[in-house]
C-alpha cells in the first residue's frame, strides 16, 4: 500500500511536513501551504510515495476503500486492455478516444480513466 508525503528542505535538512494515504489530500495540502512554507524558509516541496505494510487506520480514513482510479495509478496498460476497458464502460466508437489519447501500444491506466470520467 502507497503513503504519501509532502517533503521539503530547510536548512539543509529534509523533513517530512505532511502524510496521507491519500494523494490528492497531499497535493492539495501543499498547494494550499506552500506560500506560507516557503516563507517560512522551507524549499524543495514536492509529493512523494513510499510502500508500507500498515493499513490505514479506520477511525481516521473511515471504512473508505481505494477507489478504481486510485488503484490504477502507475500502471501502464495495453492497448487491447484500454480498447476493453473502454467497451467495458460502453464506449463503441474509438474515434474520440484516438482524437484525444492518440492511437499507442500503451496508456497510462488512470489516463483511460480519466478520459471515461472517473
Amino acid at each position: 500500500m502507497k503513503y504519501y508525503e509532502l517533503i521539503g528542505t530547510i536548512e539543509g535538512d529534509q523533513e517530512v511536513l505532511f502524510g496521507s494515504y491519500i494523494k490528492g489530500e497531499v497535493e492539495e495540502e501543499k498547494e494550499c501551504e506552500q506560500t506560507t512554507l516557503r516563507s517560512q524558509g522551507y524549499r524543495g516541496l514536492k509529493v512523494v510515495s513510499r510502500e508500507v505494510k500498515e493499513t490505514p487506520d479506520s477511525e481516521v480514513y473511515g471504512e473508505t476503500q481505494m477507489t478504481y482510479f486510485d488503484s490504477a495509478q502507475g500502471i501502464t496498460i495495453t492497448h487491447k486492455r484500454a480498447i476493453k476497458e473502454l467497451k467495458d464502460n460502453g464506449v463503441t466508437d474509438l474515434k474520440e478516444f484516438y482524437a484525444d489519447l492518440g492511437h499507442h501500444e500503451t496508456y497510462q491506466a488512470q489516463a483511460v480513466l480519466a478520459w471515461l470520467g472517473y
